[in-house]
């Protein structure tokens, strides 16, 4: 072989040795690069999921395992078992028109149009309904009406009585109790359920700014049923109010026909025709 043909063979080993390091060093760099990239995406999830924990409110008072978390255990024993940002009209509503059981304690109830048709759905399905709302006239109930900004509540209630009264005339369904009080309900509370009044239990909170719906409601746990659960000290807050001396009690169509025609100034049909 010549010299020159010597040094050519030699140059194109060099260039082959040479190409093959690169690829080998390239190789390793884009392994290395892809690694890092791997980590700052997992970083970056990770910091989403942080922030997205912080917008969003609590929904769970459970981990994804089903393990109480342990920071809010004490919430979890007094039987808070979920808590909602909110309960929209649709949700309520379907929560009542399913329930053959009802009972509900409130300033004023239902809140409007789409909350009643749940409500008259269930009279309509024969459920047993217990309604404990404040009377009309009620210092409480103004000052509720104020801070809520929602001055029709008196209207609600006598809307109320009057819807029912005229299902349960329609229907045959007798399993109505409507107990009018002056005093202090604490919070507003929905119970309902297909067995029994304690199968679902909801609580929320009188805000300020705006009816209870749109603030967070809670999901009671109904399986701690003694003391200090928030199940018996609702249940004891109901059967109280129950028993406040001069409460009204309509459970008969007789006597709600009588209260109506005896609170005619609530009336909220003359009023939607003034």
């Amino acid at each position: 072989m010549s010299p020159e043909n010597v040094k050519l063979l030699f140059g194109l080993l060099g260039l082959i040795i040479g190409a093959i390091s690169t690829f080998v060093l390239t190789k390793v760099h884009i392994k290395k690069l892809n690694a890092e990239i791997a980590k700052a995406t997992a970083e970056t999830e990770k910091t989403n999921i942080e922030l997205e924990n912080i917008k969003r409110p609590i929904t769970s008072l459970k981990g994804s395992s089903g393990e109480k978390n342990v920071t809010l255990k004490k919430f979890w024993d007094i039987g808070i078992e979920n808590i909602h940002e909110h309960l929209t009209d649709d949700n309520i509503r379907s929560r009542l028109e399913k329930s053959r059981y009802i009972r509900v304690l409130k300033t004023w109830f239902p809140e409007n149009d789409q909350i009643e048709e749940g409500l008259l759905s269930a009279v309509k399905n024969g459920a047993k309904i217990e309604l404990l709302l404040c009377k009309p006239n009620s210092h409480i109930l103004q000052k509720r009406c104020e801070a809520a900004n929602e001055e029709k509540g008196p209207y609600w209630i006598y809307r109320a009585i009057d819807k029912i009264y005229e299902s349960m005339e329609a229907t045959g369904n007798r399993n109505i109790k409507v107990t009018l009080y002056d005093g202090w309900p604490g919070c507003p509370v929905i119970w309902y359920g297909d067995n029994s009044f304690y199968d679902s239990i909801v609580m929320g909170f009188y805000f300020w700014g705006k009816s209870s719906p749109r603030w967070p409601w809670i999901d009671v746990n109904t399986k701690l049923r003694s003391r200090p659960s928030l199940f018996y000290t609702l249940d004891q807050q109901f059967k109280s109010i129950s028993k406040i001396e001069g409460n009204q009690v309509l459970d008969e169509l007789e006597v709600m026909k009588v209260w109506l025609r005896e609170n005619r100034e609530y009336d909220w049909k003359r009023g939607e025709n003034e």
